[in-house]
C-alpha cells in the first residue's frame, strides 16, 4: 500500500516527464492505427494519455475500482479500439522508463512486480479495454520492454569496448613502449659491461630480466584489454594469436582452423565473436581441465560458424568450488546475451565425453 502510494505520488510529480517520453511514440501509434482501420488524430492520443496520467494516481490510492466506476467511451466499433492496447502499452512503457527505474534502489523486486501489475489493471480499466485488448496491450509492452533491453546492452558493450580499446592504446603508448626502451637500454649497459661477474653487471642483468617480465605482461593486459590484430587484421587473425598465446603458455593444445573467413561481418560482431572465444577458454573450458580444444571459423552464404570443442575433464579432476560454478554461470549468461544482441544463434552441448559451443552469426548485417 505504502508503495503504491509513493508510486502515485511519483507519477503526479513526474506527469510532464512521463507524456513528454510517449509524445515522439503517439505518431507511430496514430499511423499503426489509422493502418488499421482506425479512426484517430495524434491529438486526440496526447488528449487521451493526459486523461489518463491525471486519473491514475487517485486511483492507486483509492481501493480496488470496480470496471464500472469509470466511463470510457467504447461506442467506436471494434476496429476503432485497436489502438487502446497500443497506447496502454506505450504507457505503461514510458512510466517505467521516466519513474520506476530511477527507484530501483529503493524498491525490491517484488514490490516491483506488484506495482506493475496494479497499475496495468488499473491503466486497463481506465481505457476501457477488454480481456482481449489487456493481453494485447500486455504483449505489446513485453515487446517494448525486450527491445529496450537489447538497446541498453548493446549500447553497454559498445560502450565498454570503446573504454577497454582506449586503456589498451594508454597502455601500449604510455607502458609498453616505455619498458620497451628500458629493456632496450639496459641490454646495451650490459654489452658495455661485458658481463665480468661484477656486482653491477649482475645488478643489470637482472634489471634486465625484471624489465622484460613487466614488458611481457603489460602485452599480455593489451591483448587481453583489446588485441589490435583484431581491428586490423580482423576476427581470424585476433583468435589465431590468442591460440598462439594459450599452447606458447603451456595451458592447453589448440587446434584453429579458418576455413575460408572472409571479413564479412562488422567489427561490432566480430568483437563480440572474439569476446566469446575469450570467455569460453576462460570460464568454461580452462577451469574445467580440459587438455585438448579444437577452434574452427567457417564462412557460408549467409552466415559465419564459430565453432568451439573440448576434450572432457578427466573423471575426478573437475573442480567443485561453488564460486567457479557461479562464473561458469555468468559467463554463459553473457555469451547468450552477446549472441543475441547480434542476432546469432547459439549451440551448447556438455556430455560426458566433450563439450561443443557453436555460435552462428548472419552475414550483411553490417549493425547490432
Amino acid at each position: 500500500m505504502r508503495a503504491r502510494h509513493a508510486l502515485a505520488d511519483l507519477l503526479e510529480a513526474n506527469a510532464e516527464h512521463v507524456i513528454e517520453a510517449l509524445v515522439p511514440e503517439l505518431e507511430q501509434i496514430r499511423a499503426w492505427a489509422t493502418g488499421a482501420g482506425a479512426r484517430v488524430t495524434t491529438d486526440k492520443l496526447l488528449a487521451e494519455a493526459t486523461r489518463l496520467g491525471r486519473l491514475l494516481p487517485s486511483c492507486l490510492r483509492s481501493a480496488e475500482p470496480e470496471v464500472t466506476c469509470f466511463a470510457t467511451d467504447v461506442s467506436e466499433p471494434t476496429h476503432g479500439q485497436r489502438w487502446r492496447p497500443a497506447l496502454f502499452a506505450a504507457i505503461m512503457h514510458s512510466i517505467w522508463r521516466t519513474v520506476v527505474v530511477k527507484q530501483g534502489a529503493v524498491w525490491s523486486e517484488a514490490v516491483v512486480c506488484r506495482l506493475r501489475q496494479d497499475c496495468a489493471r488499473h491503466l486497463s480499466i481506465l481505457l476501457g479495454l477488454t480481456a482481449d485488448g489487456y493481453a494485447r496491450g500486455l504483449e505489446a509492452l513485453l515487446h517494448r520492454q525486450a527491445d529496450e533491453h537489447l538497446r541498453l546492452s548493446s549500447a553497454c558493450f559498445t560502450a565498454q569496448e570503446a573504454e577497454m580499446r582506449r586503456i589498451a592504446q594508454d597502455v601500449h603508448e604510455l607502458v609498453a613502449q616505455v619498458l620497451a626502451a628500458a629493456h632496450y637500454r639496459a641490454e646495451s649497459a650490459q654489452r658495455l659491461l661485458q658481463d665480468d661477474g661484477t656486482p653491477a653487471a649482475t645488478e643489470m642483468k637482472e634489471a634486465q630480466t625484471l624489465i622484460g617480465c613487466a614488458l611481457s605482461h603489460a602485452r599480455d593486459i593489451i591483448l587481453d584489454l583489446r588485441p589490435m590484430v583484431l581491428d586490423r587484421l580482423g576476427l581470424q587473425a585476433a583468435i589465431q594469436g590468442y591460440v598462439d598465446r594459450l599452447q606458447r603458455d603451456g595451458r592447453m593444445c589448440v587446434d584453429f582452423q579458418g576455413n575460408g573467413y572472409a571479413r564479412e561481418l562488422s567489427p561490432e560482431v566480430e568483437a563480440h565473436l572474439f569476446r566469446i572465444v575469450r570467455s569460453a577458454f576462460s570460464h568454461l573450458i580452462l577451469p574445467s581441465g580440459a587438455r585438448r580444444a579444437d577452434v574452427s571459423l567457417s564462412l557460408d552464404d549467409d552466415r559465419a560458424s564459430l565453432v568451439i570443442q573440448a576434450d572432457a575433464c578427466p573423471p575426478g579432476d573437475l573442480p567443485d568450488d561453488p564460486l567457479v560454478d557461479a562464473i561458469r554461470s555468468q559467463a554463459l549468461a553473457l555469451i547468450r546475451q552477446r549472441v543475441e544482441l547480434f542476432g546469432g544463434a547459439l549451440q551448447l552441448d556438455a556430455g560426458s565425453q566433450a563439450c561443443r559451443l557453436e555460435v552462428t552469426a548472419p552475414v550483411g548485417d553490417g549493425t547490432l
